[in-house]
């Protein structure tokens, strides 16, 4: 026998021990049976008076709760190791939840309570736009990037006809406008309802570095990057109609803050401007050290000339929306931004709905202006 060969198979006995000897096979492991460990329960199960019951397994866990929409409920576990708790009945919408287990916030989803008739986040029977990742590199922040595509139903049905186009500005990343605020789904029902315009939507990634900056200086960026790189490629890529009268632009919360200083500071190139629920105005805990939004708020630092551009007929939009949740901090804040601009004889269109600061509000808020957007 070669002398290495010997070596290894000396070793490799020596290793596996008494019950595997030299010529031997190996006894095989049994296969795990399919499906065995599979969760035999619903995380959310909405019950007909529209409570809802959440479920999450952790034998091991001190203690669980489940935190939906900012309010928090505790659970109890069962002998099983599953822990559950059943709500008090909640308003028809869609609700953003998490676990807490031992104190870490875990397995972050959502839940639909359905209402009658559905809520225009609700999928229904009606066409349904097209929802599309772009990846760009942009030359303006040196670093790849992702924006989404929402196109109506009709631009594949109707392949000769040119669409508007909404710029819906995230909060933070490419995705929340979708894949928590349903916008594509409220836009499908807006638009079969006739109650929006078919409109291309696009919902550009709202982050200039890693970390966290500013409102100002993500504005300095984007005001550069959405008209030079995303609008060129758009207009380039999908049948607009690209003038400024079928350009809009909005956004939530700190995307709201963008679109705003955006919108504002090229009002030659937006007809329409809306922000929902933005700190802009003030009402926002900041973290220590670290400031969001210009403070004090000073529109004409902002955007210089705001006043007058917003009411001179060639530079005056054709709306300028503002908006808050009932139950935000925010609103006092807004509500007097409101009064100042009107002092100067600027009219905004002004909404306010139940809900705080969340996707409750920003959806209305949305429903609101989509449904304002290119009307002769």
């Amino acid at each position: 026998m070669n002398f290495r060969l010997a070596v290894s198979l000396a070793a490799l006995a020596a290793c596996a021990g008494p019950d595997l000897a030299l010529g031997q096979a190996a006894a095989p492991s049994p296969l795990p049976v399919a499906g065995a460990g599979r969760q035999t329960f619903k995380t959310t199960e909405v019950l007909p008076d529209r409570s809802v019951v959440f479920k999450i397994a952790a034998p091991e866990a001190p203690s669980a709760s489940v935190i939906v929409e900012g309010e928090e409920f505790a659970m109890t576990k069962d002998a099983a190791g599953v822990w559950s708790v059943t709500t008090h009945p909640m308003v028809p919408q869609l609700y953003a939840y998490l676990f807490k287990v031992a104190g870490g916030r875990v397995n972050p989803g959502d839940v639909t309570v359905p209402g009658t008739p559905p809520g225009l986040h609700e999928p229904q029977n009606v066409p349904h736009g097209t929802l599309t990742i772009v990846s760009y590199y942009s030359r303006i922040q040196n670093r790849a990037r992702k924006m989404r595509v929402y196109l109506p139903p009709e631009y594949y049905s109707q392949p000769k006809r040119r669409f508007p186009v909404l710029y819906l500005v995230n909060p933070q990343d490419e995705t929340e406008w979708t894949e928590i605020g349903r916008a594509n789904v409220v836009l499908d029902n807006l638009i079969a309802t006739k109650k929006a315009v078919p409109m291309i939507v696009v919902m550009p990634n709202n982050t200039i570095r890693d970390g966290l900056a500013s409102s100002a200086e993500t504005v300095a960026v984007l005001e550069r990057e959405i008209p030079q790189e995303i609008m060129p490629w758009i207009e380039g890529n999908y049948r607009t109609l690209g003038d400024r009268a079928n350009r809009a632009i909005a956004g939530l919360s700190f995307g709201g803050g963008t679109a705003f200083g955006v919108g504002m500071r090229n009002l030659p190139l937006f007809d329409y401007v809306g922000e929902f629920g933005t700190g802009t105005f003030g009402g926002l805990a900041n973290p220590s050290g670290y400031t969001s939004y210009l403070v004090p708020y000073d529109p004409e630092k902002i955007a210089p000339g705001i006043y007058k551009n917003l009411v001179d007929p060639k530079t005056k939009p054709k709306l300028f929306y503002m908006s808050c949740g009932q139950d935000d901090p925010r609103l006092p804040f807004q509500k007097q931004a409101l009064a100042d601009f009107r002092a100067h004889g600027v009219q905004p269109v002004w909404a306010d709905y139940p809900g705080g600061h969340d996707y409750r509000f920003f959806r209305a808020g949305l429903a609101d202006f989509a449904s304002r957007l290119f009307r002769p």
